[in-house]
């Protein structure tokens, strides 16, 4: 009798050697389609990578631009304000000192110049 093929009960080995054979393609298939997705999958991360680089590269020099042009502009403004200037009559900013001046030893007409302020003063102090 002629063995029918790969469901005969008697000849089972085969029929292994097939499946052993067509599960080898078919996992080397999924590998191709696996590495083909894979590098497809790698070209594309390498492009969008280039393309953030290019992104970030451009919004830097526009933020550079645009921050020397706001310091430009604020130092315009600033150049315009009026400078608003003192008086020169006005008082100086540090007040003259006060100064207390306590004679013990005075006469009474050394005292009442004093108190005037006519100009005398003692021959001590000066």
């Amino acid at each position: 009798m002629k063995c029918p093929g790969l469901h005969c009960p008697g000849c089972g080995g085969g029929g292994r050697a097939l499946a052993v054979g067509a599960a080898a393609v078919v996992v080397l298939e999924l590998a191709e389609w696996a590495f083909a997705r894979l590098w497809w999958l790698l070209a594309a991360s390498a492009a969008a990578f280039a393309i953030a680089l290019y992104v970030v590269w451009r919004v830097t020099r526009w933020q550079e631009r645009r921050e020397a042009a706001w310091g430009a502009q604020r130092a315009a403004q600033l150049a315009a304000r009026p400078v608003y200037q003192l008086p020169t009559e006005s008082r100086p900013a540090i007040a003259p000192a006060r100064v207390a001046h306590f004679y013990l030893n005075l006469t009474p007409d050394q005292l009442a110049a004093i108190i005037a302020d006519r100009g005398t003063y003692l021959e001590e102090d000066r």
